[in-house]
């Protein structure tokens, strides 16, 4: 027998740069909880204290126990939902900024190995001391960031890896994705002017998204308008032809046929039976959002 609750905290001082908490909390979840696909602008680490459910990424399913993990990439379209008999209840910890890629790729975690087995309490207890030093006080937001640090050296120490060898590869493309993501329905966006806006040659910056994504950054740009079409087609009623200008296409004929070679049908049948867009376009790694990181302000001011 079990009895729902949920305990969390929001930071509201989110703008550190390098690690911020965003959000921490612990809850006990009803039968068949869940939420829908989904995706965060930061990453949310979760640990199951009790009981069991399922995780949803794309078009992949785990399943998730007691003493098990599972991690949450920005920009990642997910669901999770508790089992029908035995319900989980976990603990978890949202964060985000300018170091925290570098960092959870030096864990066990991976894009395509979100879930993970601990032994023991560690885990629970490291998420935990992060909810009991909640506060918007200074001195309480720094012990928050800092039990963070803590629990993140935890994960980097047992997954004994030691940190990415191209930090300056992926600080270009990271100042590259977030300069897309505030730009992506500009029309006149353009590799050529990402390049030049972040004084990098096109070679340079196409060279670095290879490297570091796996793609070039104008299939990065193509890709991110298709996912905000997918979200203006699944959750409004507005005309195909205003959500092509919206996200970035003159023409709606053109984005359309855009959308059919990324997402393997039309518009109008994807309003129609919605699903996650990432099951069908590029398995992009995700990094930081940064809403209010330090590398954001830096790119303003270019």
């Amino acid at each position: 027998m079990y009895n729902e609750y949920k305990v969390s905290f929001k930071s509201q001082f989110t703008n550190l740069g390098s690690l911020n908490v965003f959000r921490v909390g612990r809850q006990q979840c009803p039968k068949n909880f869940h939420r829908g696909f989904e995706y965060r602008d930061f990453f949310l680490l979760h640990y199951v204290i009790a009981g069991k459910g399922l995780y949803y990424v794309d078009n992949t399913k785990y399943q998730v126990e007691k003493g098990q993990a599972f991690l949450i990439y920005p920009h990642t379209w997910i669901d999770y939902r508790a089992d029908a008999e035995d319900p989980w209840e976990y603990c978890w910890v949202g964060f985000n900024g300018a170091d925290a890629r570098l960092l959870m790729d030096s864990t066990m975690f991976r894009p395509d190995k979100p879930v993970a087995f601990f032994g023991g309490n560690r885990i629970q207890d490291l998420i935990l001391n992060i909810y009991n030093s909640r506060g918007a006080k200074s001195h309480s937001v720094l012990m928050m960031t800092s039990r963070l640090y803590e629990l993140i050296s935890y994960l980097v120490e047992i997954a004994h890896k030691e940190f990415p060898s191209s930090p300056r590869d992926a600080e270009y493309v990271e100042k590259a994705r977030i300069y897309i993501d505030e730009r992506y329905n500009d029309h006149h966006l353009s590799v050529v002017g990402i390049s030049q806006h972040l004084g990098l040659s096109r070679s340079r910056l196409f060279r670095a998204f290879k490297k570091i994504l796996g793609i070039s950054p104008l299939q990065y740009l193509t890709e991110q308008r298709i996912r905000e079409a997918c979200v203006l087609l699944a959750r409004t009623e507005m005309p195909i032809s205003e959500i092509a200008y919206r996200v970035g296409f003159e023409n709606s004929l053109y984005f359309s046929k855009v959308f059919r070679e990324k997402i393997r049908q039309t518009p109008s049948s994807y309003r129609r039976n919605p699903s996650s867009p990432s099951s069908s376009l590029e398995k992009i790694p995700t990094m930081l959002s940064a809403e209010k990181s330090s590398i954001r302000r830096e790119i303003r001011g270019l």
